[in-house]
């Protein structure tokens, strides 16, 4: 768990330093790339326009490298899945998303 907060806390530095840079120029650009590495892989981040912000950890196992294009469209539609999500007026969610469809939706994203 500590590296998922140490790559959320990479994500919230990557975002402070992207509003200071572009003070005068709005920010279009969501993925963020690789945020944080560890011996044995690397957690890539991904942020929204509202402050939803998204992880995913990638083992270094296996000898592929990650396509960079991939991973953004992976993001890209993981951030409109969510979108819906949470926008959907007929789910009932206290807070957290665990609704079948949503898991379904993940699952067929990150597989």
């Amino acid at each position: 768990m500590s590296r998922a907060h140490a790559a959320l806390d990479a994500v919230d530095a990557r975002m402070r330093d992207a509003a200071l840079q572009s003070s005068s120029s709005s920010r279009d650009e969501s993925y963020l790339g690789e945020v944080f590495r560890a011996h044995d892989g690397a957690a890539y981040g991904y942020a929204t326009g509202t402050r939803a912000r998204f992880v995913l950890g990638v083992s270094d196992e296996g000898s592929r490298a990650v396509d960079e294009r991939e991973m953004r469209r992976t993001f890209d539609a993981l951030a409109e899945a969510y979108s819906e999500a949470v926008c959907d007026a007929f789910s009932e969610r206290c807070g957290r998303l665990e609704g079948e469809r949503w898991r379904r939706r993940v699952d067929a994203l990150l597989s």
